[in-house]
């Protein structure tokens, strides 16, 4: 179906794009837990409907933030071996010499951290992000 039809379709019928975004939701979560191999897991998403273009012109369309990643409460054994197949991040064996090791706590508030990481003398805050700038080689005309 063009982009055009689908864009009439749910102008004309609202009630389809509920259904529609369920599916959608659906399968972006059925691939991110097959790519992660997490059981049970939990994702997330807000999808907004914009009706209009910038010209007031009929133009239905989606925006969408997905959460990457899937999600499971559970224990520390859990956590870490969602860390390693999601970021490759093995925290059950030692990178020097392969020996095993033991997560003896998981903090997962912020407040602790914040309390370690000025104790340690290291930075509690994230340094600020830098003005995005526009790339000269870049034509826009």
């Amino acid at each position: 179906m063009a982009d055009a039809s689908r864009r009439l379709l749910f102008a004309a019928y609202p009630e389809l794009l509920t259904p529609t975004l369920a599916i959608v939701h659906r399968e972006i979560r059925r691939f991110l837990v097959h790519k992660t191999g997490v059981r049970r897991g939990q994702t997330g998403a807000v999808t907004l409907v914009q009706r209009f273009g910038p010209a007031a012109n009929l133009n239905i369309h989606l925006h969408g933030l997905v959460l990457d990643g899937v999600y499971q409460s559970g224990t520390a054994e859990c956590r870490a071996k969602l860390l390693r197949r999601v970021f490759r991040v093995d925290l059950e064996h030692c990178p020097t010499c392969g020996g095993n090791l033991k997560l003896v706590a998981v903090i997962l508030d912020g407040t602790p951290v914040v309390k370690i990481l000025t104790h340690l003398g290291l930075p509690a805050r994230a340094s600020p992000r830098a003005p995005a700038r526009l790339d000269a080689a870049l034509d826009l005309a």
